[in-house]
């Protein structure tokens, strides 16, 4: 007879051959196994970047190194209410999270991953205090965004580039299931 212990050690071993078995090794990096959605027909992962590739650019090569299903992976398109409910519905996000927009300084547009730019009158998931740092336009390039967690939900908010976050959310475009 198996004691408490043996069972979580068994199951532990049950969900750590089951995630090998449908995470590809270069989809590991993070703490959950993408999870589909169907509406952006992306996967969507909330992963870690190892130390000292914090910065956004960091972030952002990172996640363009990791593929899924032979997809390759890029910092998320958060861009819709519905796939912010997504984020918010599907992952634990306590702290700032990596996301993949940007505000281009020159022109003032927010320029997205997958190449789309938030027009306005577009969602908008702006944070009261849109920017948190003493780094602001016209003295960078650009200005990455981050999701960041609060009682009301999840905000978008800018920061200089040099600006470290450790976790990032990717998302691997498939165009289909």
């Amino acid at each position: 007879m198996m004691g408490i212990r043996e069972i979580v050690i068994s199951s532990a071993l049950v969900v750590a051959i089951s995630m090998a078995a449908t995470v590809p090794a270069t989809a590991k990096t993070g703490t959950a196994p993408p999870v589909y959605n169907e509406a952006t027909k992306s996967y969507f992962m909330l992963g870690r970047v190892p130390e000292g590739q914090t910065k956004w650019r960091k972030a952002r090569a990172f996640a363009r190194a990791m593929t899924f299903h032979g997809v390759r992976g890029r910092l998320a398109t958060v861009n819709s209410a519905a796939t912010m409910k997504f984020i918010r519905d599907n992952f634990v996000i306590n702290n700032s999270v990596w996301i993949g927009g940007r505000v281009v300084c020159k022109g003032g547009k927010l320029l997205w991953e997958n190449g789309d730019i938030q027009k306005r009158g577009d969602f908008s998931r702006w944070h009261r205090q849109w920017n948190r740092t003493n780094i602001k336009c016209p003295l960078v390039e650009y200005m990455p965004l981050y999701i960041t967690a609060e009682q009301k939900g999840f905000f978008w908010r800018a920061s200089g580039p040099e600006k470290g976050f450790n976790p990032i959310l990717v998302e691997f475009r498939t165009g289909q299931k």
